[in-house]
């Protein structure tokens, strides 16, 4: 019944399988090893090559590089085919949603990436009662896509639910669970497949059942999921210490006119009685990066759409630098509210992990309750996070998407959107 459970294999030191069917494809006597099954998921889910033999050889003679963007062996071919794919998407991904919320504002439409398919743009419409009408929608939107650009490759296709209808579908669960007294832990919204995940982490037969009753024409898939993680957590890839010794990773810097704030996790300064249920916001705590003192935090925000706190630090110490394996690197830019696409490339960052980890936003809208808080729109991956991964930096390319939370709806790594935190607490993300 478990699902986005990626990398549950990754838990023993190494596997040795006589013979292993991947794509068709056999090797014979192979160890394969938990970096080795990484290895092989990310090139699954990027359409690149998995042959068993072939990636051997690869890791026997490429060496992972300091401006690598990618935390796997790749060859030349493939990492400029995929810097050159992610280029384009970052270009024309929001050219395309600017076109579709002018044109066909009135339309309802969902837009995802299929990373599997060398990173092609679906469109899917949501099919009108007429096929004549669909069909004269997908030629003009042919027509309309034109004029955006020519490199980029695309396809459109009839659906039956948007990513609105599915994220209405969601808000309604809920707002019944109380109301009807269901039992159920999360909800996820899965724009691929046009259906919302259901979490339930004690499952039975008779709780799927009564969902189904009570939302019996809902386009839904109930799974058991395990119980959400608070992870404790570093700074793309450096730690900071409060001063009741608790670890989390650092996200990134934010300012508010004359005030710069460094941005990680809230619960990394919040505390919950689960049999009392009283909350308690750490609000005296101070921060450190080794032995710099970074400041007092300023502001915690615990639920809704955003798992994040702020601390108060100087200009002097505010910076875009994340730390990518031992390199730094310079971040340039920071993506705007709502302005993700599911199949997108993700990666993350996390002083505990010690390694960038990359994949692909699964869902946009993930939601759960943990520690006394409801949240949604939590973002979820296929990544993994270890307890003190929280607030670490997620990111792609030179672009920041967000900061860790850590697991849970059925996911084994969600974060909050660096849009929303911005909006919400009134920040812009600092990049200079």
């Amino acid at each position: 019944m478990k699902r986005y459970k990626y990398f549950k294999a990754l838990s023993a030191l190494s596997i040795i399988i006589t013979t292993l069917f991947l794509g068709g494809l056999t090797s014979n006597a192979t160890e394969i090893t938990p970096d080795f099954l990484e290895q092989i998921e990310f090139r699954k889910e990027f359409g690149l090559e998995t042959n068993i033999d072939k990636i051997k050889l690869l890791n026997q003679n490429v060496k992972l590089h300091e401006d690598s963007n990618f935390e796997i062996p790749l060859t030349k071919a493939e990492e400029e085919e995929l810097e050159e794919r992610f280029k384009i998407q970052n270009e024309y991904i929001p050219k395309i949603k600017k076109l579709l919320d002018e044109k066909y504002k009135n339309e309802d439409f969902t837009l995802y990436i299929n990373q599997e398919n060398k990173g092609e743009i679906v469109i899917k419409l949501k099919q009108a009662s007429e096929h004549e009408k669909v069909t004269v929608q997908k030629d003009t939107m042919v027509n309309e896509l034109k004029s955006v650009g020519p490199m980029f490759n695309y396809r459109i296709e009839d659906g039956n639910y948007s990513e609105s209808d599915l994220n209405k579908i969601s808000e309604q669960m809920w707002e019944k669970k109380g109301q009807q007294n269901l039992d159920f832990d999360s909800t996820s919204v899965d724009v691929i497949n046009e259906k919302v995940i259901v979490g339930i982490i004690d499952y039975t037969i008779e709780k799927e059942r009564q969902l189904r009753l009570a939302f019996g024409d809902f386009p839904l898939e109930v799974v058991q999921v395990d119980p959400p993680n608070n992870h404790r957590g570093s700074y793309g890839g450096e730690k900071i210490v409060n001063s009741r010794g608790g670890a989390c990773s650092s996200g990134y810097y934010a300012k508010s006119g004359s005030n710069h704030y460094l941005i990680t996790a809230g619960h990394c300064s919040r505390s919950y009685n689960a049999s009392t249920g009283a909350v308690t916001n750490h609000t005296s705590d101070t921060y450190k990066y080794g032995t710099t003192t970074l400041g007092k935090v300023n502001s915690i925000r615990y639920g809704g759409k955003i798992d994040a706190l702020t601390i108060s630090v100087s200009s002097g110490n505010a910076n875009s630098n994340i730390n990518i394996n031992g390199a730094v690197r310079k971040m340039t830019s920071s993506q705007a509210r709502n302005g993700d696409t599911v199949g997108q490339a993700v990666c993350k960052l996390g002083y505990a992990t010690g390694k960038s980890q990359c994949g692909t936003l699964k869902s946009k809208n993930v939601s759960y309750t943990i520690a006394g808080a409801a949240f949604t729109e939590l973002r979820g991956t296929n990544l993994t996070s270890t307890g003190g991964d929280s607030g670490g930096t997620m990111y792609n390319s030179f672009q920041y998407l967000g900061i860790n939370k850590g697991s849970g709806g059925g996911y084994t790594q969600v974060y909050s959107q660096i849009g929303e935190i911005n909006y919400s607490l009134g920040l812009s993300t600092y990049l200079q």
